[in-house]
């Protein structure tokens, strides 16, 4: 896949999970966010594969997902504890199905 091709993957399943995907211009993944809370950070990063050929110059990445809890704040209803669990639960299912996507690509130098 090309750059672009895995932004643009990231973006419409993070949008079927009720996220939001934002490019950055200072990071070249997209940056995932909720609506209006924030109960989870949302992290890609990417490692070389192992089928990465140094002797040709062409590095292959994996990339990685993972989310973790942010904050809630003080006080919260029993209704703020349900909606921050459903967000959770979403954002969980969002990585789950980022990770089984195998998003790779590669560059040669």
């Amino acid at each position: 896949m090309t750059k672009n091709e895995i932004i643009s993957a990231i973006k419409e399943t993070a949008a079927k999970h009720g996220f939001t995907a934002e490019e950055s211009s200072w990071y070249r993944w997209p940056n995932i966010t909720e609506q209006g809370t924030h109960y989870l950070n949302f992290t890609i990063t990417d490692e070389y594969a192992e089928d990465t050929d140094w002797s040709k110059r062409e590095v292959t990445m994996n990339l990685h997902f993972r989310a973790s809890l942010a904050s809630m704040g003080g006080n919260p209803t029993p209704e703020d504890l349900i909606r921050a669990a459903e967000i959770i639960r979403e954002g969980a299912l969002l990585v789950q199905e980022l990770e089984a996507m195998n998003l790779s690509y590669t560059e040669t130098f």
